[in-house]
């Protein structure tokens, strides 16, 4: 094939026999390339053909409720109470509940407080 070859380019002139190799590696440049694109092009196609991977069925296995959350309710709960409210009061149900103030000492405060009051307020032009 070699002789082949070389006895075509022996007729050929000096200057044409540049271009006609060039011609030759060229067109065989051309042909690597499609065949690279051809063969990627076949072996992403062949990627997308994968079948999905199938829910394990087995008996002890992950349940859906360990997964997801459970969906919430469409409407808002009303107030819960903690106790029965009471319309009445009686004396006896407020005294745990009830602090005199001025036993506790608020009536000093309450005296220094309006002491400042007026102060400021007498201080007023």
């Amino acid at each position: 094939m070699f002789k082949f070859i070389h006895n075509i380019l022996d007729k050929i002139h000096v200057k044409n026999r540049k271009m006609v190799i060039n011609v030759f590696f060229g067109s065989i440049a051309f042909l690597l390339i499609v065949i690279f694109w051809v063969s990627f092009r076949t072996c992403s196609a062949s990627k997308k053909e994968i079948t999905p991977v199938t829910v394990n069925t087995r008996q002890d296995g992950i349940k859906h409720e360990e997964l997801f959350l459970p969906e919430e309710p469409d409407f808002l709960p009303g107030i819960i109470l903690e106790r029965q409210q009471r319309d009445i009061w009686t004396e006896s149900d407020v005294i745990p509940w009830w602090k005199d103030p001025l036993e506790s000492g608020e009536k000093a405060w309450r005296d220094l407080i309006e002491k400042t009051a007026e102060e400021i307020l007498e201080n007023i032009p």
